[in-house]
């Protein structure tokens, strides 16, 4: 299972969108921070995440839109995808 990007919430300066990668392993019940040698920009919350070929040397991740903020006030809907090919650890930006 994979976790993308979500919101640090300050409670004094509002929320920010973030855009780490998380893994997580049932089996020992542990979350894994992946390091993604080229991060989406801008960061985002609440994208649709679904992993490919899971344990297999050709997994894949993809991610669906989300939103990011905008100079810091304007909430920004993101229709993107992307493909993450966690060997590389970098994402594609599918046109």
């Amino acid at each position: 299972m994979y976790l993308y990007g979500g919101l640090h919430v300050n409670l004094t300066g509002g929320s920010v969108p973030i855009d780490d990668l998380w893994s997580y392993n049932i089996g020992t019940d542990t979350w894994t921070q992946l390091n993604i040698t080229n991060p989406i920009s801008p960061a985002r919350a609440s994208s649709a995440v679904v992993a490919l070929n899971e344990g297999s040397p050709n997994n894949r991740i993809l991610l669906f839109g989300g939103y990011y903020v905008q100079g810091g006030t304007t909430v920004v809907l993101s229709n993107d995808l992307w493909i993450l090919e966690e060997l590389t650890r970098k994402f594609i930006s599918v046109q």
